[in-house]
């Protein structure tokens, strides 16, 4: 009797458990961003493959067709009517400009393509920003509608997924009737097509190779040389296939390099999915939810087997690869596009509830635990939460820590001169090296943004020479960054020097967000200070500036006087200084110099500064003071006016 209970307990909990993943799909960024890789995947290398369109054209702008004008932006409107004309000529069957037209540019070139618009034999559809688009002003909507109106609308865009920005569905009717359909839907109706409401998923034409391009596309500049058959009874869509303007990842991207999408092509896809009545097969949410309990289902007759539990581990491992294949198969054969991570969670999760009920929730509060946080701190730090979980409860605590901030020295710069695929590479191996640095000095990472690093020490464990750690932890950022530099240089490639900042002092550290999702972070103008002595390298002319906060937590540690700093905001300075490697002849000359500035004597500090400049020109704390003098400034401090 006591096992028909548990055994009803076990069944009830996997359904919750069933449950709680099918809603952690949508729910999670993690998850959600892995399922739609997945998707997406199968979409790009497995969808059944389609001939070329024959009813739709891309008449694309190139980076040719732009050297042909003045002026790149907005498109030359004389030519575009020159293409409205041609089509006419050709008697396409429409045109769909995929062009916005928000400001006015040449008037002569404007009435000319107002008067192609008008005289136009064929419909034609324009695509139109509305006051969805952040950065389109209320005058600049009323003047593209006037300018199009003697033209069908619709509106241009699109539906980026909100966990990574691809995009995946179509909406080709809004909720309000009053509001425009989309541009896609615009065309289809102009043509006399029926048009459902509500969103969908995109059902991307993929052809057998990707040589062979979904729709025929001509650069715009050709046109005029092409046989107007070409374009007899076509769709035609005009728009620009541009390196960086109006593209979007889709699934198509994971077929050709993560190379965006043209938003022109996008909607053409979506064109085509309307008057051919294609439709993605993703199953519906409950069919998710069937698959899921099928899958707990499955764990639990595994667990209840008679066998060891190594071999219970290997079958629900043979059973996620075995799911894995026969979904990926299934697709490529025309049948649905099932839910893979969810599942592959669902039936490992139900097997270890049938067979350890009894710790059950120990194990769930430990893997949180681990899950949590084995990527951001040392795992030593790991092992003292999982010991005491009460320390990842939502809220914070006062403690003092020292924290370190790095930003990498014309990063902007050397992202727009790489390939974005060779700078992704390099910035990946960066910042494994740093992190692992971090890691090594059982630091705890709080945010990685794009190249620059934020960590802190003495946080969540216990750690009272989290001063000196941060100092040595910061040395060994600067050495790994700088011969990281030297080997990218070696290369051939560019690489900025790394800034770090370090600053200790007593700060609000915990658990910080909702229910769903929290974040382990600090918060305090600590924390505000260090960020800004990395900002501050760049006048200093150091790479490592530290506080004397944490100095004072470092004795003996060899450094030289930088500045006294008055941040932003602040009515009393910091005293700042540069770790260096040993003292030298050339330190105590220096700090004779920065003593003679303290004290307001000038002339002997330049005369010792001259000397140092012309003996070590790399040093730039040196030329820094050097200036500020020649500069007419007094003392040693220097007055930041921003980061």
């Amino acid at each position: 009797m006591i096992s028909h209970r548990r055994r009803l307990v076990t069944f009830a909990l996997t359904l919750v458990v069933s449950c709680g993943l099918a809603f952690a799909a949508g729910l999670l960024p993690f998850v959600a961003s892995v399922e739609n890789a997945l998707r997406d995947f199968r979409i790009a290398f497995l969808t059944p493959p389609v001939p070329q369109h024959d009813e739709i054209v891309l008449i694309e702008m190139t980076e040719d067709t732009l050297d042909l004008f003045t002026y790149r932006s907005p498109p030359n409107r004389g030519f575009l009517a020159d293409l409205i004309d041609r089509m006419s000529e050709a008697g396409a069957r429409a045109v769909a400009l995929d062009v916005l037209f928000y400001r006015p540019t040449e008037p002569a070139l404007d009435q000319r393509l107002k008067d192609s618009l008008e005289k136009a034999r064929m419909p034609v559809i324009i695509a139109t920003a509305t006051d969805k688009v952040a950065d389109i002003e209320p005058r600049e909507i009323e003047f593209q509608r006037e300018f199009a109106r003697d033209a069908i609308q619709g509106d241009a865009q699109v539906i980026q997924d909100p966990v990574d920005s691809f995009v995946r569905r179509q909406r080709p009717l809004p909720a309000d009737p009053a509001q425009l359909p989309s541009f896609s839907a615009a065309v289809a109706l102009a043509l006399g097509h029926e048009v459902q409401r509500g969103e969908m998923p995109i059902a991307w034409r993929v052809t057998a190779s990707p040589d062979i391009d979904p729709f025929p596309a001509f650069a715009a500049h050709t046109v005029r040389y092409l046989p107007l058959e070409w374009f007899t009874g076509k769709i035609v869509f005009i728009g620009s296939d541009l390196p960086d303007i109006d593209r979007y990842p889709t699934p198509l991207s994971r077929r050709d390099d993560n190379w965006p999408t043209a938003g022109v092509e996008i909607q053409a896809h979506k064109l085509a999915q309307i008057l051919d009545g294609r439709r993605l097969p993703i199953p519906s949410r409950a069919g998710d939810v069937a698959t899921l309990v099928a899958a707990a289902a499955i764990g639990i007759f595994f667990a209840l087997l008679p066998i060891p539990i190594l071999a219970k581990g290997l079958l629900v491992m043979a059973s996620i690869g075995g799911y894995w294949v026969g979904a990926f198969y299934l697709y490529e054969q025309g049948g649905p596009l099932l839910s893979i991570i969810g599942p592959s969670l669902a039936l490992p999760t139900a097997t270890a509830f049938a067979e350890a009920f009894e710790g059950g929730e120990a194990r769930r509060q430990r893997r949180f635990v681990s899950r949590a946080f084995e990527h951001f701190v040392a795992p030593a730090v790991v092992q003292s939460l999982i010991a005491d979980p009460s320390k990842l409860r939502l809220g914070g605590e006062r403690r003092d820590i020292s924290t370190i901030f790095t930003d990498i020295k014309g990063f902007t710069t050397l992202s727009e001169k790489l390939p974005p695929e060779r700078m992704t590479a390099l910035l990946n191996d960066y910042l494994d090296r740093m992190l692992q640095v971090i890691l090594d000095h059982d630091g705890t990472i709080d945010k990685v943004v794009g190249d620059a690093l934020h960590c802190f020490f003495g946080a969540p464990g216990d750690q009272p020479d989290h001063a000196r750690r941060a100092l040595d932890c910061a040395l060994a950022l600067d050495r790994t960054s700088q011969t990281f530099c030297r080997e990218t240089t070696a290369g051939g490639e560019e690489w900025g020097l790394t800034r770090i900042g370090v600053h200790t002092g007593n700060v609000l550290v915990g658990n910080f967000g909702g229910r769903l999702r929290f974040n382990y972070t600090a918060h305090g103008d600590a924390v505000n200070t260090a960020a800004r002595l990395e900002g501050a390298n760049k006048y200093l002319g150091t790479r490592v500036c530290i506080s004397q906060a944490t100095l004072d937590e470092c004795p003996g540690a060899s450094v030289r006087p930088a500045a006294e700093l008055l941040l932003v905001g602040k009515t009393i300075p910091i005293a700042t200084f540069e770790p260096i490697d040993e003292p030298t002849e050339a330190t105590r000359r220096y700090v004779e110099a920065y003593e003679a500035m303290r004290d307001g004597r000038m002339i002997e500090a330049r005369t010792i500064l001259a000397e140092l400049a012309e003996a070590t020109p790399e040093d730039g704390l040196v030329a820094m003071h050097l200036a500020r003098i020649d500069r007419g400034e007094n003392g040693v401090l220097v007055r930041l006016e921003g980061k």
